[in-house]
């Protein structure tokens, strides 16, 4: 089903594109094509009719919050979908260089996985707003590459949630790479890690905006002990001719 209706409701930092979700040390990628405001975009049904986070939820949206509402309308387009892919943005709204306390902006995205179809298994992938907890974005494809296992359970008993991830990096790293950069440095992505399924990371990446397909900083997080490892280019300068 086509679509030519797209959320009106969107905060500036909201219609940023998804583009790359940043490829990290341990291979994860996650390639969104943005297609907000545009007619061709696929999408399972009407924005009015799509679920979203509850107005009792505080905002900026927890990521089990934002999984619940993804998951029920992956269930709409397929009611066998299985959780593959979490990634998370978290992005500071810098108004004349000042930086607030908290990094309220940003998204989810979430890809599931639907069972064999002939020779390939499709592939829904959904962007839930940090800010309003609606689904604003999603886009459907095929690959003949075989999913992996839900990692649905894993993500529900994780003991580091993905804010904690956040918030230990940004005081080991983020605050400092960011000073005095604020307007260039304001996104932050934080991606599940799930290759090994008994020792999970979460995969912290800062980058410049000026220069999106460099990885600044690479920081793994346990997300069972909280222990990091981290990895960082020689100069990340906000002087972009340093």
């Amino acid at each position: 089903m086509r679509n030519p209706n797209r959320e009106a409701t969107l905060s500036p930092p909201e219609r940023i594109a998804i583009a790359l979700v940043f490829l990290v040390a341990i291979g994860v990628a996650v390639v969104v094509v943005s297609r907000l405001g545009a007619p061709e975009g696929d999408v399972v049904g009407p924005p009015d009719q799509r679920p979203m986070v509850a107005d009792s939820v505080p905002r900026p949206v927890p990521l089990i919050e934002g999984f619940e509402v993804a998951h029920e309308w992956a269930r709409e387009w397929d009611r066998e979908a299985w959780l593959i892919l979490v990634s998370t943005q978290f992005e500071y709204h810098v108004d004349e260089g000042e930086l607030p306390s908290e990094a309220d902006q940003g998204m989810f995205i979430f890809t599931f996985a639907a069972p064999k179809d002939g020779d390939t298994w499709r592939r829904l992938t959904l962007a839930v707003s940090r800010q309003s907890g609606v689904i604003y974005f999603e886009d459907e494809f095929a690959s003949e590459v075989a999913p992996p296992d839900s990692i649905e359970q894993l993500l529900r008993d994780l003991p580091v949630t993905a804010e904690q991830a956040f918030r230990l990096a940004e005081e080991v790293v983020g605050e400092a790479y960011r000073d005095g950069c604020e307007q260039h440095r304001r996104a932050v992505q934080v991606i599940l890690d799930s290759t090994d399924r008994d020792n999970p990371m979460w995969v912290v990446v800062y980058y410049d905006q000026r220069e999106r397909n460099t990885n600044d900083i690479v920081m793994r997080i346990d997300a069972i002990t909280g222990a990091t490892t981290s990895e960082e280019r020689d100069d990340p300068s906000c002087d972009m001719d340093a």
